[in-house]
């Protein structure tokens, strides 16, 4: 009975054979996909649509309150000011100190004072006296950001010239300036008194910004600060303006 099972097998079509042995299957793998060449020019890859996606944006070394020399004067340290806020406060206190307000003069005039009547009271313009002068964005980016670093150095890093100056002579508030040179003929200056800190009226120091040319900014600093407080200490009996550019 086996010798005839054995022949009967024996004689079967060999296509049987193999299919029976190739009942389970395996699938193919995929051929792998070329990895995206390389950028060598700064760009990122190209994506699947073979398109190159844009640089990466780089961070402005210039803005504020980090200063470059300016392209067009380069003697002055400037800096590229952010958007202006919509607003800012009238006033504040910060500590022993206050600010204030703002005024803004406009350097492309034959006369920026006038009276008062060709200047801007008020960050938007809208403080007392109303003339009907409204400060620019660029002026109000650079008032925004004189104001930050004024905040800055009040809040964690007062100058001891400064609180030794305010102890003496109870002086402690701040008011804004702003010089705007935008469209000022190139033969026009500020005047020296009107470029760095002053104190008016034996009671607000003038904390002096100023828009160049260019609409770059530039912004008194902690040093102009301790030069003030450390000449006007000296010289406020003689002559309480105390502009900085006496020092």
């Amino acid at each position: 009975m086996k010798k005839a099972l054995s022949l009967f097998l024996s004689g079967l079509p060999l296509v049987f054979v193999v299919a029976a042995c190739s009942s389970s299957t395996t699938e193919a793998t995929p051929p792998a996909k070329d990895k995206p060449a390389e950028s060598t020019n700064g760009t990122q890859p190209a994506d699947e649509t073979g398109e190159e996606a844009p640089p990466e944006e780089q961070a402005d070394p210039c803005a504020c309150p980090n200063t470059c020399a300016s392209e067009s004067e380069p003697s002055k340290m400037v800096c590229h000011p952010a958007p202006p806020p919509e607003t800012q406060p009238a006033s504040s206190k910060i500590g022993k100190f206050q600010i204030t307000g703002y005024e803004y003069w406009q350097w492309k005039k034959k006369d920026p004072y006038d009276g008062g009547n060709a200047v801007a009271w008020g960050y938007n313009g809208d403080g007392e006296p109303k003339t009907g002068v409204l400060p620019t964005d660029q002026s109000r980016a650079c008032m925004a950001e004189a104001r930050k670093v004024l905040e800055d150095i009040l809040k964690n890093d007062v100058p001891p010239e400064l609180e030794a100056f305010r102890a003496k002579h109870n002086i402690y508030q701040f008011w804004q300036w702003n010089n705007d040179m935008t469209d000022a003929p190139a033969t026009v200056k500020v005047p020296k008194n009107y470029e760095s800190l002053w104190l008016y009226d034996n009671r607000l120091i003038k904390w002096m910004s100023h828009t160049e040319r260019d609409g770059s900014c530039r912004l008194p600093t902690r040093d102009d600060l301790v030069k003030w407080a450390k000449g006007c200490m000296d010289t406020y009996e003689k002559d309480p303006a105390c502009y900085n550019s006496n020092f």
